[in-house]
């Protein structure tokens, strides 16, 4: 074999190769985008992630607000006797009518020195993050892992089909 035909083969397969790479990589990519399991997964590490925020919410300070709003109205009406001037008693009615409004604010601050409760809830959430991490790593490498092993199968059944023609 000369040298020219021989470099013609090796150029072929590495053509071949890298074709081959690139369809990997496209099937790949094609995998990260519409894999169930990883798209379950990603919504569950996503979900899971914001848990040590929740948990750190028990260590924060608490501000509690209230606000007070009570409206009375009175409308009464009472006869009174009276006595005028020229002497005598006069019969009158007396009408009332009183409105009130009463309103205030009432705002409290609570931020405790050491809850033990608080504290521990806040690890467990910050722990939790990690896992879900952890979880979701796994999921990407299991899909990879998938995509390589259907990818090596096909090309091993095109290899026999090809060794049996």
């Amino acid at each position: 074999m000369n040298f020219q035909s021989l470099s013609l083969i090796l150029l072929g397969a590495t053509l071949t190769l890298e074709t081959q790479a690139d369809s990997l990589v496209r099937v790949y990519e094609l995998a990260l985008k519409n894999d169930y399991q990883l798209q379950r997964a990603e919504a569950t590490y996503f979900a899971d992630s914001e848990l040590p925020v929740i948990a750190r919410a028990g260590l924060l300070p608490k501000i509690k607000a209230d606000y007070l709003f009570r409206s009375t109205s009175e409308d009464s009406t009472s006869r009174q006797l009276i006595t005028p001037e020229d002497g005598g008693l006069l019969e009158v009615n007396v009408a009332l009518d009183r409105k009130v409004n009463d309103h205030g604010w009432h705002l409290r601050l609570e931020q405790p020195l050491f809850d033990a409760s608080a504290w521990y809830e806040y690890k467990q959430g910050k722990a939790k993050g990690l896992v879900a991490e952890a979880i979701y790593a796994d999921a990407r490498q299991e899909v990879l892992l998938r995509v390589v092993t259907a990818y090596l199968g096909v090309l091993r059944a095109q290899d026999n089909l090809s060794a049996a023609r």
